[in-house]
């Protein structure tokens, strides 16, 4: 996290504007875990009315980097204080819907972080504990193209989410992941096309370590 050399008054602020602020509406429902998750939109017409009521503004700034995006979320006050804090997002593939879907998620998460607000439900026990089956899964040529535009967003956020338990090493986390989402078989091979062979081949040593 940065900010500004001060940051008295838009902590006044910000006290003020969380006493107003609610947790964004569950506007948006994820077909493959099954849960209602709060959108980018969302959040933002949630948050947005009350920071301005406060004298806050929020702008979020894109940067580049080889594998992913990084998102700065960057909090402004009238008075000139600031305080930002970057994160970056994996893209799932190097093209515009890998790298849009990696924008949106970034976004949207640390548009929460920074306000404060929730917009997901709570089932992170049940991901860690749920015991994967132990399906192989193998990529096809063109399982991709054939999806809709509908299901090929839908698909990039789960990868985005297994990636993420990829790098931070929980790899069984990943796997369940995947496991929970209970796709039919041509999403399944569309899904493992947005891995790289060595995420692809990390997956497939573990599940048959577990046979």
């Amino acid at each position: 996290m940065q900010k500004s050399e001060n940051i008295d008054a838009l902590c006044a602020s910000l006290v003020k504007a969380q006493l107003k602020m609610k947790n964004p509406p569950l506007d948006s429902e994820n077909p493959f875990f099954k849960n209602q998750y709060a959108s980018l939109c969302g959040v933002r017409d949630t948050v947005t009315p009350i920071l301005a009521e406060q004298g806050l503004a929020v702008t979020q700034l894109l940067s580049h980097e080889p594998d992913g995006i990084v998102c700065e979320t960057v909090l402004v006050h009238q008075s000139g204080q600031w305080l930002s804090s970057a994160f970056y997002m994996p893209a799932t593939k190097k093209d515009a819907q890998g790298y849009g879907s990696a924008i949106t998620y970034a976004r949207r998460y640390a548009l929460m972080a920074i306000c404060g607000v929730v917009g997901d439900v709570d089932d992170d026990a049940n991901a860690a504990t749920h015991k994967p089956t132990k399906e192989a899964i193998t990529p096809t040529a063109g399982a991709w193209e054939a999806l809709t535009e509908k299901q090929r967003h839908q698909l990039t956020d789960l990868a985005l989410v297994v990636k993420g338990h990829l790098k931070d090493g929980n790899m069984e986390v990943a796997i369940t992941a995947i496991d929970e989402a209970h796709l039919d078989a041509d999403s399944k091979v569309a899904l493992w096309s947005r891995f790289d062979s060595k995420e692809r081949s990390a997956m497939t040593k573990h599940r048959e370590g577990k046979k």
